[in-house]
């Protein structure tokens, strides 16, 4: 009799489905054992209402950043290195960059693609150019397909999860069981971060706290992000002064702080147990039917992810409900040299001030008599108002100013231009 149960078992352990799931229940191990989701799931929450919900995996190294969140490192995105540099165009000054976490969740901070020289660009410098708006966009309304699309996928998430945990249950499968309690303790605490719970950002209030609406008197500036004054890529965002600085330089700060602590340290203890729970199925000393739980709970995670993803695609409006306001962006904008780049950004509307002459690009170009001379070239070719210059000649001025007016000219620039100006009801453009 103990001979046929040892060859049972063993014959258990060396069929081929046998070990399919066994080495299914390892592949979970690389993913929650990474932490590219508390954060971006955490200012998802923090941000947006009406965002599919993102699912929640951690690592050791997350614990102690969850158990004592600091709200400045989460809209920084736990960025330890060195922090992009800011230039204001309007008021010709330089500051390291706040809320790059937040950024880059809208969608405002593009990732840099590696450019390799060729014969025709030595040094090739790309722009991402983004029209900030003072107007919510139509997607967070609840008249949008999408916005209904995604509170659908949000309660389907939560109800299979809940439903697995009984059925997993009924059959035995207790570890399957509690991986789907875990994940739907998670969907809950998501919920409530989500409703009670909200960013606030750096903007003219009223008596009531209410954010005041822009007007077509505020100034408007244009704020050029980049890694470093030798970076290759530049984000560029144009919109009134004030929202930029509520994005760029004042950090973001969120309502009930307490609550928020709490509900996160919550969610540092539910993570702890799934991630035991999944180790505990990878070491092979559970029945087989039990590895079972570790493909069940993959299957979860993986559709959660890819249709999250998909509904919050090229939806970084969404997490601009708060300010409020939404974003037109620009095809990015490649430039034989930095030279080139600068002087488009420098086209862009503004409301200058007195004084202030080109003073945000000291960093990239050193304040001398060849850039002032260069600059006099190129504004007098691009600017009908102003008289001709002598340094037109110069070789490669010609070449540049023409590189630089025909991308003001591009249809994609001037549609999205021409809705800022209406948007922010101005009339005259600076460079037109």
């Amino acid at each position: 009799m103990m001979n046929s149960t040892m060859s049972d078992s063993a014959f258990e352990h060396y069929t081929p489905a046998s070990q399919i799931f066994r080495a299914v229940s390892f592949l979970p191990i690389a993913v929650f054992a990474e932490n590219l989701r508390v954060q971006p799931a955490l200012l998802s929450c923090l941000c947006s209402k009406s965002a599919a919900a993102i699912p929640l995996t951690g690592c050791i190294k997350d614990l102690s950043q969850l158990w004592f969140l600091n709200f400045e490192e989460l809209f920084g995105g736990f960025h330890t290195g060195w922090q992009p540099l800011v230039s204001s165009v309007r008021n010709g000054n330089s500051f390291s960059l706040a809320n790059r976490g937040f950024l880059k969740l809208a969608g405002l901070l593009e990732e840099p693609q590696q450019k390799y020289p060729s014969q025709k660009f030595a040094r090739p410098v790309t722009v991402g150019l983004t029209f900030v708006l003072p107007t919510v966009s139509s997607s967070t309304s609840a008249s949008s397909t999408y916005f209904w699309l995604r509170h659908c996928f949000n309660m389907i998430n939560l109800t299979l999860h809940l439903g697995l945990v009984v059925l997993l249950g009924f059959f035995g499968l207790y570890l399957g069981s509690l991986l789907m309690a875990c994940m739907a303790i998670l969907d809950i605490l998501q919920v409530v971060l989500r409703h009670a719970t909200s960013a606030i950002f750096s903007l003219p209030r009223n008596m009531d706290g209410d954010a005041l609406p822009m007007s077509a008197k505020d100034p408007i500036d244009v704020h050029v992000i980049a890694q470093t004054t030798n970076a290759s890529h530049m984000d560029v965002l144009v919109g009134y002064s004030i929202q930029l600085h509520a994005l760029t330089n004042i950090g973001i700060q969120p309502s009930r702080p307490r609550l928020i602590k709490w509900v996160v340290r919550t969610i540092d203890a539910i993570l702890v147990v799934q991630a035991a729970v999944l180790t505990c199925l990878s070491s092979g000393n559970f029945p087989l039917n039990q590895s079972v739980s570790s493909a069940i709970w993959l299957s979860c995670y993986l559709f959660m992810l890819l249709t999250a993803s998909s509904l919050n695609k090229n939806a970084g409006d969404l997490f601009l409900e708060n300010q409020p306001g939404c974003t037109m962006k620009v095809p990015t904008i490649t430039f034989s040299k930095r030279t080139a780049a600068l002087a488009f950004i420098s086209m862009l509307p503004v409301d200058q001030k007195k004084g202030i002459d080109h003073q945000w690009m000291d960093g990239y170009i050193p304040d001398n008599q060849r850039r002032k001379d260069l600059w006099r070239s190129i504004h007098s070719r691009l600017l009908p108002c102003t008289n001709p210059s002598k340094v037109d000649d110069e070789e490669g001025v010609q070449y540049l100013i023409q590189e630089v007016q025909t991308h003001l000219r591009s249809t994609q620039y001037k549609v999205a231009l021409d809705r800022f100006l209406r948007e922010t009801r101005r009339i005259v453009m600076v460079g037109t």
